[in-house]
């Protein structure tokens, strides 16, 4: 789904809320001695609209969609031939290199450091078909993707906890995390991190997993134990993060980074001063890359596809980052919801009214230009039960045989056949008061119910009454 902007004149932003006008790829300098000045100096000139790094190498999405390699290390390994129209990156601490195309597919392929290279790990293999993707993430082990239903599908070694389901965001590392649509986060192999509600982003390392709260705030998680005494802990205007618990960078919603954790030892440091940061990759190896541009207003996280029965709720979430003042509208089906005008949509008590395509559309003046940004399409199921058809009883009759048949039809007029009598139960009354079983006497033969003569009783008013269990 692509998000459009207007630069000049037009300017058609990608997937992630496509490229402001210029672009460059800043790196955090904690373990990165692999660039030199030099290096990191032609880094921050090279256009990209996203960015991840590790090992010496950076790969970022060109502005057409292709995807290239920085590297410091002799051991570099170019993406797959013909691979075009990438929209999202991922890359993991040993080198798994995911890349996810406009069209929901998903390449994979490793960095090697052996001559000749080593055989692909399988955690760089996606499996054969996959399709609808709309977020990845690669592990080192095992490596996931999100599909636009909300459901995960991995590969490598990876454990996916049972009844997962509405999935909006994913994170392999060490661990594997999953942020279900209600805000709560489960942890692979499957635990839910109790008392920690409405998180909308998550980010997680070797220390555990850090939560974005829809109100701008952050809690870290490590070893299933919450904590909020972070460095950045006052902060309520994060859009993005990137790094762990203890040690982490926070995208702020004017475009500026704030270095945060537990300790000051443990935070990021940049080689430049960062303004304007639209994108931040993920933390590998001590190392976070930011992507900077012009400050046009960008998602850094775009409302995900959900599937829901009847009453239940609908969360939506959208965040954008850029110094200039917006309006956000949300849309079903390309027309305005009334009222729906806040980064958070949440729908309580579904109707089947409410499936359908959602989208965020952002509003803006900038340079004296109006411009217009749309968020990802996020399809919303309600599943509403099958009508239940009234089921009619004919009048009863006799067989040649003396037997009583009592025959049943449904509204939408096709027969109802009784096919089983171990989920039937017919009692007898001859005052509609007073029921008895009747145990004996009776059976299912051909779709109808068919009473013998001799569980009758002759010369008297009987009645009948049938019930399934």
């Amino acid at each position: 789904m692509k998000t459009k902007v207007l630069c000049i004149v037009v300017l058609t932003l990608a997937f992630l809320g496509r490229l402001p006008c210029r672009a460059g790829i800043l790196l955090s300098t904690n373990g990165y001695e692999y660039f030199n000045n030099t290096a990191l100096a032609q880094l921050s000139l090279a256009p990209a609209f996203a960015a991840d790094g590790g090992s010496g190498t950076v790969i970022a999405i060109l502005p057409n969609g292709q995807v290239t390699n920085y590297y410091a290390n002799p051991f570099p390994v170019n993406p797959p031939a013909g691979l075009s129209n990438v929209t999202a990156i991922s890359m993991s601490q040993s080198g798994i290199i995911l890349a996810l195309t406009e069209q929901g597919a998903v390449s994979g392929w490793a960095l090697s450091y052996s001559i000749p290279p080593s055989p692909p790990p399988l955690a760089s293999q996606p499996p054969p078909g996959l399709s609808n993707v709309v977020a990845i993430s690669a592990g080192d082990t095992g490596s996931l993707a999100l599909r636009n239903d909300g459901s995960v599908v991995g590969w490598g070694t990876v454990s996916i906890p049972p009844g997962l389901s509405n999935v909006v965001a994913i994170d392999a590392q060490e661990s594997f995390h999953f942020l279900e649509a209600d805000g709560t986060v489960v942890v692979s192999p499957s635990y839910s991190l109790f008392g920690l509600s409405n998180v909308i982003a998550i980010s997680s390392d070797n220390e555990g997993v850090l939560a974005l709260r829809d109100n701008g705030t952050l809690v870290g998680c490590m070893g299933g134990e919450i904590f909020t005494n972070l460095l950045a802990s006052s902060i309520t205007d994060i859009v993005a993060i990137s790094g762990g618990p203890t040690s982490f960078v926070a995208l702020r919603q004017d475009g500026s980074v704030l270095n945060g954790g537990t300790s000051e030892n443990s935070l990021f440091g940049f080689a430049q001063p960062l303004s304007n940061v639209f994108y931040l990759g993920r933390e590998i190896i001590g190392t976070i890359v930011a992507v900077t541009g012009d400050g046009l207003p960008t998602f850094t996280i775009q409302p995900r596809g959900q599937t829901i029965s009847l009453g239940q709720n609908i969360y939506l979430h959208a965040r954008i980052v850029g110094q200039t003042s917006w309006q956000i509208q949300w849309q079903l089906n390309g027309t305005d919801l009334p009222g729906a005008i806040n980064q958070d949509l949440i729908i309580t008590n579904t109707t089947a009214a409410d499936a359908g395509n959602y989208q965020a559309v952002v509003t803006f003046d900038f340079d004296y230009t109006a411009y217009l940004a749309e968020s990802a399409v996020a399809q919303v199921r309600v599943l509403t039960p099958p009508p239940a058809n009234a089921i009619s009883f004919t009048a009863p009759h006799f067989a040649s045989d003396g037997s009583l048949v009592i025959s049943a039809t449904s509204s939408d007029g096709s027969s109802f056949p009784f096919t089983n009598s171990s989920f039937l139960s017919l009692q007898t009354s001859s005052d509609l008061r007073t029921w008895t079983n009747l145990n004996t006497g009776w059976a299912v033969s051909n779709g109808s119910i068919t009473i013998s003569p001799s569980a009758q009783t002759p010369n008297s008013s009987v009645f009948y009454r049938l019930s399934s269990h």
